[in-house]
C-alpha cells in the first residue's frame, strides 16, 4: 500500500514564514510589496536572513550560502512555511545538498515555481505536498486577483478547501479527449527536461503532469516536448494539463499552440491546454502532490481538484 502524502499545516493569522532565495537575484523592493501584502492582508509575518544578498554571478548569493539559508530555515520550528523570492536559475547547483529528509520530520508549505520545478517534484517524489504558485517578488502580491486566483491561494495556504472544478470559462480547451485521475506534479517544461538523466529526474508515473514555460521559441518547445517523449515520461503519465506559455510565440512562426499539438501526435491521454498558471497574468497556485482529475472533455474540459495540499 501506498503511503499517504504529507501535508504540512494550513496558515492561519499571525504565523511566520520564511523566504529564502535558491536561485537568482530578486528585486528588493518588490520582495518587500510582497512582505507588506501578506501582513496586511492576512497578518503573516515574513522573516528573512539577515545576511545582506551579493550576487555571485548571475545567482543570489553562493552556493554554500543558499544551501545554509534553505536548511536553517528547515529546521527552525518557528515558521511554517517557506517562500522563494523569485526563480530565474540556480536551484538545480545546490538541490543534491537541501535537507528534504529534515523538511519531512519537519513538514513545512514550500512554495515556488519556475527554476523551483526541480525542488518540488524532488518534494513530491519524496512524500511531500507543496505549491506551485507565484513568489514573492512577484506581481501577484502587487496587484488585484480574479476569483481563481484568490480560491486557489486560499485553498493552498489557509483553508485546506480544494480548489475544485476549473472549466470552460477559465479559458480550458481539450487537445486529447479523456479522463484520467493521479497526483499533480510538473512545472516548467524546460526545468524538468533538464533534469532527465540526473538523479533529481521528475517522476512521471502514474501522474497529472502540469506543464509551462516563458520565452521560449516555439522549435525549442518542440525539441522539449519531443525530449520527454523519448525518455517515455507520456507513457508513464495519467494525463497533461497545459499552462501559460508565455512570450513563447514568434511572428510568422508557427503558433505555440499548434507546434503542441503537432509534437503531441499519438499521444492517448486526456490533455487540455489553457490553464491559468505560469509566468503570465494568470497565476493560480497549485497543489502538487494531490489528487487530481481531468475530464477533457472537447465541449466542456474540466479540471478538478479533489484535495488541498495543506492540513
Amino acid at each position: 500500500m501506498k503511503k499517504a502524502m504529507i501535508k504540512p499545516v494550513r496558515l492561519q493569522s499571525g504565523d511566520a514564514i520564511a523566504a529564502f532565495a535558491p536561485a537568482s537575484l530578486f528585486e528588493k523592493k518588490k520582495a518587500k510589496e510582497g512582505k507588506l501584502y501578506l501582513k496586511k492582508n492576512h497578518k503573516i509575518e515574513v522573516l528573512e536572513t539577515k545576511k545582506p544578498f551579493l550576487k555571485n554571478h548571475f545567482i543570489a548569493r553562493t552556493d554554500a550560502e543558499r544551501i545554509s539559508e534553505f536548511n536553517n530555515w528547515v529546521k527552525n520550528k518557528s515558521i511554517k512555511g517557506m517562500i522563494a523570492y523569485r526563480g530565474g536559475y540556480g536551484t538545480s547547483r545546490i538541490i543534491q545538498k537541501l535537507d528534504i529528509k529534515a523538511l519531512k520530520n519537519n513538514p513545512k508549505l514550500v512554495i515556488g515555481y519556475s527554476d523551483l520545478t526541480i525542488l518540488l517534484n524532488e518534494l513530491v517524489k519524496n512524500g511531500l505536498c507543496c505549491v506551485h504558485g507565484p513568489m514573492l517578488s512577484g506581481d501577484f502580491f502587487r496587484r488585484s486577483h480574479t476569483e481563481l486566483e484568490q480560491r486557489s491561494f486560499q485553498s493552498c495556504f489557509f483553508t485546506g478547501i480544494p480548489i475544485g472544478k476549473v472549466g470552460k470559462k477559465e479559458g480550458l480547451k481539450c487537445f486529447v479527449p479523456g479522463t484520467a485521475k493521479g497526483i499533480l506534479t510538473g512545472g516548467n517544461l524546460c526545468t524538468l527536461a533538464s533534469s532527465i538523466g540526473t538523479p533529481y529526474e521528475f517522476d512521471s508515473k502514474g501522474k497529472i503532469l502540469f506543464l509551462e514555460d516563458v520565452g521560449e521559441k516555439p522549435y525549442r518547445i518542440d525539441r522539449l516536448l519531443v525530449q520527454l517523449k523519448d525518455a517515455g515520461k507520456f507513457d508513464k503519465c495519467k494525463g497533461i494539463i497545459f499552462g501559460d506559455f508565455t512570450d513563447c510565440d514568434q511572428a510568422q512562426r508557427p503558433k505555440i499552440k499548434s507546434v503542441i499539438q503537432e509534437a503531441l501526435s499519438g499521444i492517448n491521454i486526456p490533455v487540455i491546454w489553457g490553464f491559468p498558471s505560469g509566468h503570465g497574468k494568470r497565476q493560480c497556485f497549485l497543489p502538487f502532490g494531490t489528487k487530481v482529475k481531468i475530464d477533457s472533455n472537447p465541449l466542456l474540459p474540466v479540471v478538478d481538484f479533489l484535495e488541498s495540499c495543506v492540513s
